[in-house]
């Protein structure tokens, strides 16, 4: 659609730019399931997410020691998974297995409100 194609337009490396069939959230956490259980270290921020610094030395001492960062609305105290950092961890890998599996059986629920 008009999102792969702007994609492959602007993106440096555009055989990177990954064809979505369905809008759906369920797309979001798939991707990272399968880039952790590649061993890799996946950092996962919406759209409208602005970076005003470099964040990678905040995550990476932040992450010492834990397997999952996840951001929270401004000014409380609930999750918002607008930016999750997870490292290529068995621990991680299990949640995100485990939050699939309930989102598949949940399709209407809010994805927040299962993280």
């Amino acid at each position: 659609g008009e999102s792969l194609a702007k994609c492959r337009h602007e993106h440096e490396f555009p055989k990177l730019c990954i064809p979505g069939r369905l809008q759906t959230i369920y797309n979001k956490y798939t991707f990272m399931a399968a880039f952790v259980l590649l061993g890799m270290d996946v950092l996962y921020l919406d759209f409208d997410t602005l970076l005003l610094a470099n964040p990678v030395p905040h995550l990476v001492a932040g992450a010492q020691n834990h397997e999952v960062l996840v951001s929270r609305d401004l000014g409380g105290e609930c999750l918002n998974t607008g930016v999750v950092y997870m490292k290529a961890h068995p621990d991680s890998a299990a949640l995100l297995t485990s939050l699939l599996t309930w989102l598949w059986h949940h399709p209407y629920e809010f994805s927040q409100k299962a993280f």
